[in-house]
């Protein structure tokens, strides 16, 4: 299971999270789970939509752009407090999504960039 350490433009630690790479594991999702580490998540690459069913928690979901040649992603959307089992969320031309507890997105905003790098 691969893992990719989240940073901010100034380098700071935002999440370590799994990487829904495989069609099992994004099918899954974070559902059915636990609630997870402030700083964890899931990163969900060539997804532009999300389903809450099976959550037992609620989420804030990240919308990123295609990775630039220094590995950073821009956020295009951010869905903050997606609820468990009602929620629903998408942006239209997204790369991929970052679902992260919710609040773990209160000082982040649409049009910053975010590092990627595997651990």
């Amino acid at each position: 299971m691969s893992a990719v350490e989240i940073t901010r433009a100034d380098g700071r630690h935002l999440a370590t999270v799994t990487v829904a790479d495989t069609a099992l594991r994004a099918a899954r999702g974070l559902s059915f789970r636990a609630p997870i580490a402030a700083d964890a998540g899931m990163w969900f690459p060539k997804v532009a939509s999300i389903h809450m069913m099976g959550m037992r928690f609620p989420l804030d979901v990240l919308f990123m752009g295609e990775a630039a040649a220094d590995g950073t992603r821009e956020i295009m959307a951010i869905a903050r407090g997606v609820r468990p089992w009602t929620g629903l969320a998408a942006c239209r031309g997204a790369d991929g999504c970052l679902e992260l507890v919710a609040g773990a997105a209160d000082t982040l905003q649409a049009g910053e960039r975010l590092g990627f790098r595997l651990v």
